[in-house]
């Protein structure tokens, strides 16, 4: 049996190390906000929509669905 075979087979051992919790940290950090910034954008998303059939209404003027508008959104 080679090292490799025997370091590959060598259970590994549970232990925090501080790169991991830094990881862990930032990665919890980084959903927060993600999820922060999420609400703040969807929140005006009535309004947005709105202002999208609007404006394609003056420029084209043609009729956007709400559908439609919702996927420009």
């Amino acid at each position: 049996v080679s090292k490799t075979e025997k370091a590959k087979a060598k259970p590994t051992e549970g232990k925090l190390t501080g790169a991991l919790a830094f990881a862990v940290f930032s990665v919890t950090l980084g959903s927060f906000q993600f999820g922060y910034h999420i609400g703040c954008v969807n929140a005006p998303g009535g309004i947005i929509t709105d202002w999208i059939v609007v404006s394609h209404r003056e420029l084209f003027h043609t009729t956007l669905d709400k559908e439609r508008a919702d996927f420009v959104w």
